[in-house]
């Protein structure tokens, strides 16, 4: 994880090549994480290789088609590579996901003035777990569960979530053995 920090801040600072050869080492050892491809496509946007970058975004956006921001960089760089009748679904994914975040800033300020509102917490945790954020659908989840606990469809996030979470630590991976390069 530090070399994928640094990699981002080298590319932030203007050293897109030198990023460029940190993530492709990270993508060969952990080919599964979505925000290493998305970074490599901007790195390679940045360097206007803009074929390699669309086919490292499009690996970002397979991997974790909830990222907002990974859609909205597939879809500007298909604008730049002329598709941009392709880029319109993640466009609207984008400018929905950007409606959606508004409206769940609103429901935690209401949470917070009415804290023991079950509908708003189930609210919140729903939109969590339609943009893949499993901690955060899950701690709302929990805490629907707290102020009632028979609530049908809580209890069903919960075993999901908690489920996922058990096959991500039980699948192995294959960057194990380079864990310690991270």
């Amino acid at each position: 994880r530090a070399r994928f920090g640094l990699a981002r801040a080298t590319r932030r600072i203007g050293e897109p090549s030198q990023a460029l050869s940190q993530l492709q080492r990270i993508v060969e050892i952990e080919p599964e994480r979505a925000e290493v491809w998305e970074e490599l496509g901007r790195t390679l946007r940045d360097m206007d290789q803009l074929s390699e970058a669309r086919d490292a975004m499009l690996k970002a956006v397979e991997l974790k088609p909830a990222s907002v921001s990974a859609r909205q960089a597939y879809a500007e760089i298909l604008v730049a590579t002329g598709a941009a009748d392709s880029a319109k679904e993640h466009l609207e994914f984008a400018l929905r996901a950007n409606s959606d975040l508004e409206r769940l800033r609103k429901l935690e300020d209401l949470a917070e003035k009415a804290p023991r509102q079950v509908e708003t917490r189930w609210e919140i945790a729903k939109l969590y777990h339609q943009y893949d954020t499993a901690d955060q659908a899950l701690a709302w989840t929990r805490s629907v569960l707290m102020l009632d606990p028979t609530h049908r469809e809580a209890l069903s996030l919960v075993e999901e979530l908690q489920s996922q979470q058990a096959d991500k630590k039980d699948r192995p991976r294959s960057s194990d053995h380079g864990r310690h390069l991270e």
